[in-house]
Formats: structure tokens, C-alpha cells, sequence
């Protein structure tokens, strides 16, 4: 029996960051565009890290 963590990285859908930023999918989508935001291809669905997108959350509280 092995002693590692394995920890899953969670993902929100295009359409969960929308929700949560309170904006349309196509501000998410032109945000992606300019390279403003990373993401991830799941199969054929665009997927963003919970992590990354608390990191820019964070960064935002803290200079506002």
C-alpha cells in the first residue's frame, strides 16, 4: 500500500465560469482568445482548473 496523495485537479465547465464571473460565455470565450485565461481541452469540451481560476480571483481581490 503506497503512502502518496493523489490530488485531482477539479475543472469548471465554459458555462460554471460564466455563472461565477457573472458575465456571458463569449466574454469567456474572447478572454480565452486573448490569452487571459488557460484552458484545457477534456475530449472535445473546453474545461478551466479551479485552482488557476481562484489564483486570478485572488489576484484581483488584492489589487482592488
Amino acid at each position: 500500500m503506497s503512502n502518496h496523495t493523489q490530488t485531482l485537479d477539479k475543472f469548471l465547465k465554459e458555462r460554471q465560469l460564466a455563472e461565477r464571473w457573472g458575465m456571458c460565455t463569449e466574454s469567456i470565450k474572447r478572454r480565452r482568445a486573448k490569452g487571459q485565461l488557460r484552458a484545457y481541452m477534456l475530449g472535445s469540451a473546453v474545461r478551466y482548473k479551479l485552482s488557476e481560476i481562484e489564483a486570478i480571483e485572488a489576484a484581483a481581490a488584492t489589487t482592488n
